[in-house]
């Protein structure tokens, strides 16, 4: 399962890359092909970059511990699945590792992830509350708790009304998507 490991090694690495570098390529790509190119779109380049720069800790801070989580829970699922007969059947039938892994590995290892995942996306948005009120950045989180200090009853009650009603889509989306992972799974 080495490949796992180089697949997400590539994926963090060109996540950071993409985080860092494409703004300010998309900024001097622009300028080099036309100098006289429109100069709005030209700030509004600088403060998408400026913007994703600012926001990389926070996200960091907000999703790692998440990252960390689900990345041991889809680990012990892989483990666990590559250990089964019907893998080994897979193997002994002559099937590529690829093919093994792709096809009967994978679809039945990402299941408890998905459902983590969902479970996971109200604790990101709680913590978006302390985020954004450590980093100083405007948003729901922020606002939620500027509401707690001031006793302001009616704009809490709308931002848990709306955070309710988003968790509620995202498991809907996530029992959705199970139900199209697992053909198990019948749509009731």
């Amino acid at each position: 399962m080495l490949w796992i490991k180089a697949l997400h090694i590539v994926f963090v690495a060109s996540w950071f890359a993409g985080l860092f570098y494409l703004p300010r390529i998309f900024v001097n790509m622009a300028m080099e092909t036309n100098p006289d190119i429109n100069e709005r779109l030209l700030v509004m380049a600088r403060k998408l970059y400026r913007f994703m720069t600012l926001l990389m800790i926070p996200a960091l801070v907000l999703g790692l511990g998440t990252m960390a989580f689900l990345t041991r829970l889809m680990r012990s699922s892989l483990l666990e699945i590559v250990h089964l007969d019907y893998v080994r059947t897979a193997k002994a039938k002559g099937l590529s590792d690829d093919r093994i892994a792709w096809r009967h590995v994978l679809p039945n290892a990402i299941l408890p992830m998905v459902t983590m995942l969902g479970l996971q996306f109200g604790t990101l948005l709680g913590g978006s509350v302390v985020i954004e009120s450590v980093f100083s950045l405007p948003g729901i989180g922020r606002l939620a708790f500027e509401s707690v200090v001031n006793r302001d009853l009616n704009t809490l009650l709308g931002i848990v009304f709306m955070s309710a009603l988003l968790v509620i889509t995202v498991n809907l989306i996530v029992d959705l998507l199970y139900a199209q992972l697992d053909p198990r799974i019948e749509g009731a």
